[in-house]
C-alpha cells in the first residue's frame, strides 16, 4: 500500500511538474511571439514612415507627369478675356513646341511668357488650369538661366504676389509647386522680397515643416534653394525656422530628407550672426546623433561641412561652445573611423583628413575631454612648435593667420 501510494504520488507530482513546465514553455513562446510581433510591427512602422516621407515628392512628380500628358488649350481663357492676345499667342506656341525649342521661344518672347503666367494665376480659379500653369512654371524654372530671365522681365510683384495667394488654396499640388517656384524666383532675383511678402512666405513654409509630413521633401527642396541667398538666412532664423528642422531630424526619416534638412542648416551656418544665434539650439548635438547613425556619405559630408562652419564662422567663445558639444557627444570617435575608411567620395575624404578638417581640430584633446576637464580654444602664434602631442596648433581655416589649440 505504501509503495502504491508512493508511486501514485510520484505520478501526480510528475504530471503536475509537466503541466507547469508546459505552461512555462507556452508562456515563453507567447512572450517570444509578442516580442517578434512588436519587432515586426516596428519594422513595418519604419518602412511606412519612409514611404510616407518620400511619397510627397513622388506624388508631386507623378501628378506633374500626368498633367504633361493631358491635352490642354488656352483658347477658352482667351475667349473669356482672362488672358491677353500676346499671352494666348505665346501659350499656344509654347504648348505645341518640342521640349528643346521652348527655351529659345522664352528668350524671344519673355515678356509674353511672364504675362501668360501672371494672367492665368491671377484670373483663373480652376484647380486643373492652375495645375497646368504651375507645372509649366516649374519646368521652366528648373533652368537657372530661364529663371533669371523671368525675374528680369517680371515687373515688381507680377509673379510673386499671385504665387503667394496660391499657397492658401486647398489643392496640395498647386500649393507646393507654388512654394518651389517662388523659392527659385527669389533666389535668382537681385532684389530682396518685400518684408510683408517675405514674412508671409516664411510663415507658411515653416508651418508646413511642422504639419505636412507627406510633403516634407517638397518643402525642404524649396528651402534648400531659398536659403542659398544670404539675405534670407537671418529672417528664416528669426521666424523660428531652426526648431522644426531639428524636431524632424530627431525622427526616423529617409536619408534624402536628412540630407536636405541638414543642407538648410549648412546654408544658415554661412551667416555669422545666424551661426552665433543658432547656439541657442542643440544643433551640434542633433547633428552628432545623425552622424553616428548614418552611413550615407552625402549626409556625412554635409554634416562635416556644417561642423566646419560652426568652428570657423563665429567668435572664439561660440566656436568653443560648438566644439565642446561635438566632443562631448562622441564626434571624435566617428571621425577616427571615417579617417581609416577608404572612400570613393574624395570631397568627404578631404573634409575628414586635411589639416584644416574637423578631425584634425577635434582630435587634439579627446582623452582630456573624457576626464571631464574643461578646455578652451586659445589663439597661438603660427610658428609655435613646442606643443604636446595632444595640444597641436591647428588653423581654423586655410586663410587664417591664427592657429588654435585646446588648453586646460
Amino acid at each position: 500500500a505504501h509503495v502504491f501510494a508512493l508511486q501514485f504520488g510520484l505520478i501526480i507530482f510528475s504530471q503536475t511538474a509537466l503541466n507547469k513546465s508546459s505552461h512555462r514553455v507556452e508562456e515563453f513562446k507567447m512572450a517570444g511571439y509578442q516580442r517578434l510581433t512588436a519587432v515586426m510591427s516596428s519594422v513595418q512602422e519604419e518602412e511606412q514612415q519612409e514611404k510616407t516621407v518620400s511619397a510627397g515628392f513622388n506624388k508631386i512628380a507623378l501628378t506633374a507627369q500626368e498633367i504633361r500628358q493631358k491635352p490642354f488649350s488656352f483658347r477658352d481663357y482667351y475667349k473669356n478675356q482672362l488672358i491677353s492676345d500676346c499671352a494666348y499667342s505665346f501659350g499656344d506656341k509654347f504648348l505645341n513646341a518640342p521640349q528643346e525649342e521652348r527655351p529659345p521661344l522664352i528668350k524671344r518672347e519673355a515678356k509674353a511668357c511672364v504675362e501668360l503666367f501672371a494672367n492665368m494665376m491671377t484670373n483663373v480659379r480652376k484647380d486643373e488650369a492652375l495645375r497646368v500653369v504651375l507645372t509649366l512654371m516649374s519646368d521652366v524654372t528648373e533652368d537657372a538661366e530661364m529663371t533669371d530671365l523671368l525675374v528680369k522681365t517680371a515687373e515688381g510683384e507680377q509673379l510673386t504676389r499671385p504665387l503667394l495667394n496660391i499657397l492658401y488654396r486647398n489643392d496640395n499640388y498647386s500649393k507646393f509647386q507654388a512654394c518651389l517656384v517662388m523659392a527659385r524666383l527669389a533666389s535668382c532675383s537681385r532684389e530682396v522680397m518685400q518684408t510683408d511678402d517675405l514674412n508671409q512666405y516664411l510663415g507658411w513654409t515653416i508651418s508646413q515643416l511642422g504639419s505636412q509630413m507627406d510633403y516634407l521633401e517638397c518643402v525642404s527642396r524649396a528651402l534648400m534653394t531659398f536659403l542659398k541667398k544670404d539675405c534670407y538666412r537671418a529672417p528664416f532664423y528669426s521666424a523660428n525656422g531652426v526648431k522644426p528642422i531639428l524636431d524632424i531630424l530627431d525622427r526616423r526619416i529617409t536619408f534624402q530628407l536628412q540630407y536636405q534638412l541638414i543642407f538648410c542648416l549648412w546654408m544658415l551656418s554661412f551667416n555669422v550672426s545666424v551661426v552665433e544665434r543658432m547656439k541657442e539650439f542643440p544643433v551640434a548635438v542633433v547633428l552628432c546623433d545623425v552622424l553616428r547613425s548614418t552611413n550615407r556619405e552625402k549626409v556625412q559630408r554635409v554634416i562635416l561641412a556644417t561642423f566646419r562652419n560652426f568652428i570657423e564662422k563665429p567668435s572664439a567663445a561660440i566656436a568653443e561652445a560648438y566644439a565642446t558639444d561635438m566632443i562631448h557627444f562622441k564626434s571624435v570617435p566617428i571621425l577616427n573611423v571615417l579617417v581609416k575608411q577608404t572612400r570613393e567620395d574624395t570631397d568627404l575624404q578631404v573634409r575628414v583628413q586635411t589639416p584644416y578638417s574637423m578631425h584634425a581640430l577635434l582630435h587634439s584633446c579627446p582623452r582630456h575631454r573624457a576626464t571631464g576637464s574643461r578646455f578652451v580654444l586659445v589663439p597661438v602664434p603660427t610658428c609655435t612648435t613646442a606643443l604636446s602631442p595632444f595640444q597641436p596648433a591647428l588653423p581654423l581655416c586655410p586663410h587664417s593667420n591664427l592657429h588654435y589649440r585646446f588648453v586646460p
